[in-house]
This record gives C-alpha cells, sequence and structure tokens, in this order.
C-alpha cells in the first residue's frame, strides 16, 4: 500500500480541501516497516513516542527523540517503531512549496551554496523547539485548530527560529531547486543502497519508477540485471571482510545479505572460482593466481561513478 501525504489525513478527518499549511497528530498502535510514502508537500515531523527510521532517495536516517525532521516533497520508506512505549505518535506540520515561495520572498531569503541541496534535514531538539511542540498539542485541541491562518503563522515562526539558528543551512534547503532525476541521481541511489537490503520494488519506488522501468534503467547503466549485480556487491564486500578484516566465513555470510551459509558459499565459489574457506587458508590471495579460474579479471571494489 502506498501512502499520499497529507491527503491520507485529510480524508479520514473528512476534509476534502487542505489549506496551504495542516497540522496533523498522528498516532500508530502497530509498529511500521518500510511503508511507502509519498510526500506531496514539505513536512516537519516531530516525535512524540516512539523512533522512526528514514529511507530516502539518497540517504537513510534514525530518528530518536532529541531529533526531528524536514522533509521535501518526494518518494521516501517510513520504518516507525514503539521503542519502549505503547504506541508511536509524531506531529506532521505539512505546508505547501507556495506558501514557502511566499516565505522566502516575503523575508527575501536567497541561497548563496553552489552544490546539491540535501533530500532530509535531520535536526536537534531544543528548549525552543520542545515548547513548540506543546504550543502545537495545545492548539490541536482548541476550536480554532481548523483556521488555517494560525498553522501558517506558527509554521512561519519556526521557519524564522531556524534559519536564525542554523543559517545557510536551512535557506539553502528551502530555496534550493528540487533534485532531478538524472542518471548520477540513479547511481547515487543503487550504490549507497548495498548494505540497506531493500527489495527492488522498494529501491523502484524511491526512484519513482515502475520496477520494470527500473529494471531497464538499471541494465542501461550497469550491463547487468539488478539481482545479479546487487549479488556480486555483496560477495565483494564478503571477499573484502575475510582477506582484509580477517574476519571467518561463518561471520561474514550474514553481513553480505545472505540468508544462509550454504547459498553464500556456493555463490562465492561460481563468482570467484574458490570457497570462502579456501580463500580464507590462503596466504596468497589475491595474488596467488591459482585461484582464479583461467581468463578471469578480478572485479574491482565498488568506486563511486558519480560526482557529489
Amino acid at each position: 500500500m502506498i501512502f499520499q501525504l497529507p491527503d491520507y489525513f485529510a480524508k479520514k478527518q473528512g476534509q476534502s480541501d487542505l489549506p496551504p499549511v495542516a497540522v496533523f497528530d498522528y498516532r500508530a498502535a502497530q509498529e511500521v516497516i518500510k511503508s511507502k510514502v509519498i510526500l506531496r508537500t514539505f513536512v516537519f515531523s516531530f516525535l512524540v513516542e516512539g523512533r522512526k527510521h528514514l529511507h530516502h532517495l539518497h540517504d537513510d536516517a534514525g530518528i530518536g527523540p532529541n531529533q526531528f525532521l524536514l522533509l521535501k516533497p518526494t518518494h521516501c520508506l517510513m520504518t516507525e517503531r514503539f521503542a519502549g512505549a505503547t504506541q508511536y505518535r509524531s506531529l506532521l506540520c505539512f505546508f505547501e512549496a507556495d506558501f514557502l515561495q511566499n516565505f522566502t520572498s516575503k523575508y527575501q531569503l536567497r541561497t548563496t551554496i553552489n552544490e546539491r541541496s540535501p533530500d532530509f534535514l535531520v535536526l536537534q531538539m531544543d528548549h525552543y523547539i520542545s515548547h513548540f511542540i506543546h504550543a502545537l498539542q495545545a492548539l490541536l485541541k482548541q476550536p480554532l485548530a481548523s483556521s488555517s491562518a494560525i498553522w501558517q503563522l506558527k509554521i512561519e515562526e519556526l521557519l524564522l527560529y531556524l534559519v536564525e539558528q542554523y543559517g545557510e543551512t536551512i535557506i539553502h534547503f528551502l530555496c534550493s531547486e528540487q533534485n532531478t532525476g538524472t542518471d548520477n541521481d540513479f547511481r547515487r541511489v543503487i550504490e549507497g543502497s548495498i548494505d540497506q537490503k531493500l527489495s527492488l520494488d522498494e529501491l523502484s519506488f524511491l526512484c519513482q519508477m515502475s520496477l520494470s522501468t527500473f529494471k531497464r534503467k538499471f541494465k542501461e547503466l550497469y550491463q547487468t540485471p539488478p539481482a545479479r549485480w546487487f549479488q556480486k556487491q555483496r560477495l565483494l564486500k564478503a571477499r573484502r571482510l575475510l582477506v582484509h578484516y580477517n574476519q571467518s566465513p561463518s561471520e561474514v555470510y550474514l553481513e553480505a545479505g545472505f540468508e544462509n551459509f550454504s547459498s553464500f558459499s556456493q555463490a562465492f565459489k561460481r563468482e570467484f572460482g574458490v570457497s570462502p574457506k579456501v580463500l580464507k587458508a590462503s596466504s596468497g590471495w589475491p595474488s596467488d593466481n591459482i585461484f582464479w579460474p583461467s581468463g578471469y579479471t578480478p572485479y574491482l571494489p565498488l568506486q563511486p561513478s558519480f560526482v557529489a
């Protein structure tokens, strides 16, 4: 299931037309693992209870009780855990791009940084933010909670505070154009997700593509099917752990993303022509070519193929 926000919350509350700024007190009675979320607007996410983990197009992050999120409109995967609480709860403050454009124009905010803007910011809680959250919670209990004007004033207040606190970092985030779906963006997603154990379906969602389009794009850029490429990267990681970090084969197979040792050992031998146990016992690796199949060229460790 794909959740489009904030429309999903508005529908649950019987709202048809959303204002430029909307605030929701979100509670979940069950933990959620990697739910697919389409953010249609910018959003502040304040944790009240539990913990959040965000998988985004270019990065992922765990959010604890002393942090909050500021995200751009995007596709992402959300994991929500209780972490000792009886429920997951957060305050979500959505604001449209037009509202943000009016805000930056009103206060004449411009960025001077000539580099790629992050897709989200993990910010630290402080006394002001804590009091701000309490103020939002109090407002939600009042009849004026349905007033768009009060929420616009509160989000404008918060944005001004963050500009004062973080300066150019926040201004750059607010004023930068949305990242485009370039080949470098695609490669950044793929090469940054090797250790995240995301399915191809989840990766295609983050890239805002259908699964068939994702596979076609992947093969165009990497000249190999995605399942084969990801397995090779996991095997390369296992080889590095065996050779350079002195780990045993029984230690590395789980870290390399394999469910059992047997499938790992068979795949390793098919890829490199030698079992992980034999490799570990060899003191001449990798210069001792007796272990390489005839004509086999070792695949070099993954190198970045994009410019940050």
